[in-house]
């Protein structure tokens, strides 16, 4: 992953859509985004990266290619649920570095692309229902970090700190957390204004989470906060998603902002 951020561009392009993280749902199976039926999606805009510049490389189909690489070398032998959020977090961090750089890098101070491991039918499909998702916040891209972190401790998942870890230190706990009372990650500027860093992963830590029964979008909560927003950028590359209709979406922001229980989904 990158050592370093700046504070994220906003993406243009065609239409995105949308929905909030703040469901906790337990279930995950038979993740499929084309299934949801208790998210509700509003607009944004963005432009899908269909292809990943990779220094060293060249040009690489992103959906494909570039990330079903990525999550076999970074995290290949993790659960179902743990390789859907791995697979929104190196797209995200993908965008983010496309966005600002228009290349990312093969390695370990970006994102591992080239390996001796080659992508599974597992890895594939995480990609594959999690088509063109990114997180972002309040009109930013978040680069979404990730590291191995810490052995993970249950229940909490949290890493254990009394065992030495390189990478320990970036991660963070933010389930609950939203606005300013997100703890961003010190892998990136700390800086209220850098709404791109939204905190950071454990690798070992979602895989934990994911092994307990935790969903996709509950383990993307824990570490990136409340209010992190789950978008699908659309391009030739995405298959878009149904869009909402306006009273859906108002009923669906009306639940959020009561805090009313959410109907536990087998959707992240």
């Amino acid at each position: 992953m990158g050592w370093q951020i700046k504070s994220a561009m906003s993406l243009l392009g065609a239409q995105l859509l949308s929905c909030s993280l703040s469901s906790t749902g337990k279930s995950d199976e038979g993740f499929n985004l084309k299934h949801s039926t208790t998210s509700c999606l509003s607009e944004d805009h963005v432009e899908a990266y269909c292809d990943a510049a990779v220094i060293g490389v060249g040009f690489v189909d992103t959906e494909n290619d570039y990330l079903p690489h990525v999550i076999a070398c970074e995290n290949g032998n993790a659960s179902p649920a743990s390789l859907r959020a791995q697979a929104i977090a190196a797209r995200s961090y993908l965008y983010y570095r496309m966005n600002i750089a228009g290349v990312i890098e093969d390695g370990p101070r970006e994102q591992v692309y080239t390996c001796g491991r080659q992508p599974s039918e597992e890895h594939h499909q995480a990609v594959e229902d999690t088509n063109g998702v990114v997180l972002r916040y309040q009109g930013s891209q978040v680069a979404a970090f990730y590291v191995a972190g810490a052995e993970p401790m249950p229940p909490s998942c949290e890493g254990n700190k009394t065992v030495f870890s390189k990478t320990e230190k970036f991660v963070t706990y933010n389930e609950g957390n939203m606005g300013d009372a997100l703890k961003q990650s010190s892998i990136g500027l700390v800086d209220a204004n850098n709404l791109a860093n939204r905190g950071c992963m454990s690798q070992h830590g979602a895989n934990c989470l994911a092994s307990s029964g935790s969903s996709t979008r509950s383990i993307l909560n824990f570490y990136y906060g409340d209010d992190i927003e789950l978008h699908q950028a659309l391009g030739e590359c995405v298959e878009p998603l149904p869009r909402c209709q306006h009273s859906a979406v108002a009923s669906n922001t009306a639940k959020l902002e009561t805090n009313l229980p959410q109907p536990d989904s087998s959707v992240l």
